[in-house]
């Protein structure tokens, strides 16, 4: 008798806590974005292999221009502004190498800032990262993008991203 009275006044204190969580986060998401995607920006630029590249989203989707000796074009990541490309340490672009191919990650899109997820009010974070493999002189969108989600351009990534942007 004492057990099941324990275990329904923990049920109980579980279900206020969750009650009181959600109310938190509809709160939190009610909340302005932290950098609203209808705002000018800057297009970052970076070298990779002798190629200029330089993101921007002139038609509301993210785009890599590259220019070099060997080709000059443009791929659309198809994820929302604003564009930023991941970063070390040293905040410099960081590109990644896997079997011979060379991936470009690139974070997208805004954040709605919640309390109770610090991340969210990071700049360099976004809700979708998408990659563009370079192999042979040739640069080309992955077929994988990920999010919804929580991704942070000052983070890097791990190898299990690495391989999902590159093989997913």
């Amino acid at each position: 008798m004492r057990r099941s009275l324990f275990i329904a006044g923990l049920a109980a204190v579980m279900l206020a806590g969750g009650v009181l969580f959600l109310h938190q986060a509809r709160q939190g998401a009610e909340a302005p974005s932290v950098a609203p995607a209808e705002q000018a920006q800057e297009p970052e630029q970076a070298v990779f292999e002798g190629f200029a590249l330089t993101l921007a989203a002139p038609e509301g989707s993210c785009r890599l221009h590259y220019d070099g000796a060997q080709a000059e074009g443009e791929v659309d990541l198809g994820i929302p502004p604003p564009c930023r490309f991941m970063r070390d340490r040293d905040d410099r672009p960081q590109f990644f190498a896997e079997e011979g191919r060379r991936l470009i990650a690139v974070v997208g899109g805004d954040l709605t800032e919640n309390p109770a997820d610090p991340l969210t009010r990071r700049p360099d974070c976004g809700h979708a990262m998408a990659g563009v493999a370079f192999a042979d002189g040739t640069f080309v969108k992955t077929g994988y993008t990920m999010g919804p989600g929580v991704f942070c351009a000052r983070m890097g990534l791990e190898q299990r991203e690495i391989w999902l942007l590159l093989n997913g």
